[in-house]
């Protein structure tokens, strides 16, 4: 593992799915703004939308917490999932503000709307990642419960270890998941890539 991701002496401080109490979650600019107050990390999720984008978002279907679609209307329950949408479906769903009709609204009460906000592709985060010194920890979304949510793992660690290596940022990342398979596919396909 690059001694890069293991600073002696202190732990490691995140910014969890971005800055997501001052500003809206997965979002490049929740981690811009990471970036400027000088925190070291991010975690960000991401899974596949269709032909094989890596987008990043937590859930597998559009958020109603998050989401309104193109009237400006709050999803009514989960949306489609992510897998069945294209990149420009997905990008359709303003992210930019809470549900204030949801109750995950009321655990963020002092997080800044930004109205037209868009779910990223994994390739922007990279990019973006690449013109900081930041630590980038993308933990890949997966049930193995679930198969109808979205890509196996073989699958998507091919497409997120694709995007890493075009970017170059490979020893700045740490690729994350609750899915053991996504880890096991990770280590035989991409060893140094650290696993988390």
């Amino acid at each position: 593992m690059t001694p890069y991701l293991r600073p002696k002496g202190h732990p490691l401080v995140y910014g969890h799915r971005g800055a997501r109490g001052v500003l809206p979650e997965n979002t490049l600019e929740s981690f811009r703004y990471l970036h400027q107050i000088g925190a070291p990390a991010v975690e960000i999720d991401v899974q596949n939308a269709a032909g094989r984008v890596p987008v990043v978002v937590h859930d597998p279907h559009v958020p109603m917490q998050i989401a309104r679609d193109g009237a400006g209307r709050w999803l009514e329950g989960p949306g489609p999932k992510v897998h069945d949408l294209s990149l420009a479906e997905v990008q359709a769903y303003d992210v930019g503000r809470l549900n204030p009709g949801h109750p995950y609204g009321a655990r963020y009460p002092d997080q800044q709307p930004l109205d037209g906000a868009r779910i990223p592709t994994l390739e922007a985060v990279l990019d973006w990642l690449g013109g900081t010194d930041m630590i980038l920890n993308i933990e890949i979304k997966s049930d193995p419960t679930r198969v109808d949510l979205g890509d196996p793992p073989e699958v998507l660690v091919e497409d997120v270890v694709a995007d890493i290596a075009a970017q170059g940022v490979g020893g700045r990342v740490v690729v994350s998941s609750f899915d053991w398979r996504v880890l096991s596919v990770l280590k035989a396909a991409a060893p140094e890539i650290a696993r988390g």
